[in-house]
């Protein structure tokens, strides 16, 4: 008879492995291992970075000698396919593993089917336990093989009574540097970074992480075609303009998100200005929000919400987190689809 307890201290043991490789794997998922006897862990991995060894293969190597009846957690169904590297349900040899326990099925169909290979070689499989933790960890990842787009995160920053900008567009700088720096970190974590023709009009920006991290791919809504000048053009931008796009917003953020997904953009954060974060607001298109509050007042300016709402309508937003960074808060909200 299994052991729940211990089943799930060890793959809340192979999460913990994952985490390791984040971001560094982005944007292969990360995954964790844990390789059991029975008594004792003999051996873990996990995904160290993108194109590396997957935490199967870590785990396995790290081995010290030939074992058998073995239990291996693992925080996402092995792989099936051969790409950077071969296959990880290759490496469950079932002389060896009498049992594999999955957090959860891999959303990706090119990699996913190894389970019921598994099974047939004779291996017991248990999916499913710290399944939502699991997807939580690689939330980017299901998100966009499950909704066919990227992973949106919101950004903006506003004064202490709402204000994005003063009324003549100007917003440098709201937050203090440190806050800047932390959104240079994530900035570094994502694939892309999408701002419209007014922010790039108003503030020429460089949108890189600064020497945090990689810089992301350039994204710019440019209806007109008339920014070329600006320097972010050096970096070769991905560019979306009347060619592409109507005058509907709801059809134009969904021909982005479409686009993005056929070109591998899997987490993409949005940086634009009010008119910009508004559209994906009205559309639902989002996942996290990032608000960044600091101790100033306009009296008057921009806000971040364009359009009308209502009081009574529930956007579900669930706070995740909040952070203190220096005298500016970081609020960060996660948009929930239950």
């Amino acid at each position: 008879m299994n052991n729940l307890a211990l089943d799930k201290e060890l793959m809340f043991k192979a999460l913990e492995e994952a985490k390791r490789g984040i971001p560094h794997v982005y944007p292969n998922p990360a995954v964790g291992c844990v390789i059991h006897d029975g008594s004792k862990i003999l051996s873990t991995g996990y995904h160290k970075k993108f194109g590396g060894n997957h935490a199967e293969y870590e785990a396995v190597k790290n081995l010290e000698k030939i074992a058998y009846g073995l239990t291996m957690y693992v925080s996402l169904e092995p792989c099936t396919h051969t790409g950077k590297t071969g296959a990880c349900l290759d490496l469950i040899d079932p002389n060896v593993f009498d049992r594999v326990v999955i957090a959860e099925k891999d959303p990706n169909n090119e990699a996913s089917g190894s389970i019921n290979k598994l099974k047939r070689s004779g291996i017991n499989v248990d999916l499913g336990l710290l399944r939502n933790e699991a997807r939580e960890l690689n939330k980017r990842f299901y998100v966009f093989h499950e909704k066919k787009r990227p992973y949106v995160i919101l950004k903006y920053a506003s004064t202490l009574d709402g204000f994005i900008a003063q009324d003549n567009g100007q917003s440098k700088w709201i937050t203090n540097k440190n806050s800047r720096i932390e959104n240079h970190y994530t900035r570094s974590i994502c694939d892309a970074i999408l701002i419209g023709s007014n922010t790039a009009k108003l503030d020429n920006p460089d949108l890189g992480s600064h020497g945090i991290g990689r810089d992301p791919k350039i994204v710019l809504i440019d209806f007109d075609n008339s920014l070329g000048s600006l320097k972010l053009f050096k970096k070769n931008p991905i560019v979306y303009s009347s060619k592409e796009l109507s005058n509907d917003n709801s059809k134009n953020i969904n021909f982005i998100m479409n686009d993005l997904f056929k070109k591998n953009i899997q987490s993409l954060l949005v940086e634009g200005g009010a008119k910009t974060i508004s559209n994906f607001l009205h559309c639902g298109i989002f996942d996290e929000l990032h608000c960044y509050v600091a101790p100033k007042f306009l009296g008057r300016g921009l806000n971040i919400f364009q359009g009308k709402s209502s009081i009574k309508k529930k956007n579900n937003l669930k706070l995740v987190d909040t952070k203190i960074i220096g005298d500016d808060l970081k609020i960060t909200y996660k948009r929930s689809y239950s």
